[in-house]
């Protein structure tokens, strides 16, 4: 429903899904340019993913923190080298066989552009030996903007996947 909802009114397409292996752990990397982006590309994705959340969206505001958690979200510390959160990631990947999203910039960019990748991302690989999926969001930062919660309605939203 969510799909056909975003597919009518936001033109919404998705390119590549074949290369998202049908078993097993796997990561994909994607830019991202908003909020929107996890809903996205769980969208987009022929499988159910996992991400990992900056841990203040996990506090305050019980109903976002329950959503989040729903949509298979766990939190990280980004203030330090959270490795519980790092062997959680693991444990999906490599011993339950799940899908994560990963943005290796670590935030949101600002202005559209990709920004310089933290280490996050080759070691969770790295630690796992699950393949990495690339995936390029476009439009989301138009459709709801980084320091805002006002959708922008009939904006072009696209995922495109590639080759791990």
């Amino acid at each position: 429903m969510l799909f056909l909802f975003f597919s009518i009114f936001f033109s919404f397409k998705v390119r590549g899904r074949k290369y998202i292996p049908k078993t097993g752990g796997c990561i994909i990397a994607s830019n991202h340019l908003s909020n929107l982006d996890p809903i996205i590309l769980s969208l987009a994705s022929p499988r159910i993913l996992s991400f990992m959340a900056k841990r203040e969206l996990f506090e305050g505001n019980r109903i976002f923190a329950w959503l989040i958690s729903a949509l298979n979200a766990f939190p990280v510390d980004r203030d330090k080298a959270d490795l519980k959160s790092v062997r959680q990631a693991i444990e999906k990947l490599k011993k339950q066989g799940r899908t994560m999203i990963v943005f290796p910039e670590g935030t949101r960019s600002r202005d559209g552009n990709i920004g310089s990748a933290q280490p996050g991302l080759g070691m969770l690989a790295a630690k796992s030996g699950v393949p990495v999926v690339p995936a390029l969001i476009i439009g989301t930062n138009d459709a709801l903007p980084a320091d805002t919660n006002k959708f922008s309605m009939f904006k072009r939203l696209e995922v495109r996947f590639s080759e791990p």
